[in-house]
């Protein structure tokens, strides 16, 4: 999916060079509208769920908030599927090579060691990409990541 999404973009701005400057010009402020008005929904919706998760928590805790008491703002978790991706495309022919000359060597696996691979954090997004780029059958362990070749 990011991968379309990325050769879209790229076709777009590809296709975005040929134009002439006043065409070039209306297409920008175009976008420009677009994307104000998707941030816009953007934030209408997400106030909308901040209101309902308000409204869920003062439900369940019999409290009101008072006028003077500002919501304080919780900072969603970290999503690393984006730093998996970038990690994965830079690295999938090496661990392809180290995976045939694995195999070749009659191993039964190949680890990735902890100081080859970013924030531990994003070792299960990792998994998942290595996993969408045929690299079946990893999981992650207290020193990096393990691809299992006998399965």
């Amino acid at each position: 999916m990011k991968k379309r999404i990325l050769a879209v973009i790229m076709a777009v701005c590809v296709s975005m060079t040929a134009l002439p400057a006043d065409v070039r010009a209306a297409e920008d402020g175009a976008v420009q509208t677009e994307s104000t008005q998707a941030m816009e929904t953007s934030s209408a919706e997400e106030a909308a769920v901040t209101e309902e998760a308000s409204e869920t928590e003062n439900d369940e805790t019999g409290t009101e908030e008072n006028e003077d008491d500002t919501p304080q703002k919780v900072d969603p978790p970290e999503n690393y599927e984006y730093l998996a991706f970038e990690w994965v495309d830079a690295h999938v022919m090496e661990l392809n090579e180290r995976c045939n000359e694995s195999i070749a060597q009659g191993l039964s696996m190949l680890e990735i060691t902890a100081a080859e691979l970013p924030a531990r954090e994003s070792w299960p997004d990792i998994c998942r990409e290595l996993e969408r780029n045929g690299m079946e059958n990893c999981c992650c362990t207290d020193t990096g990541i393990t691809i299992d070749f006998t399965q």
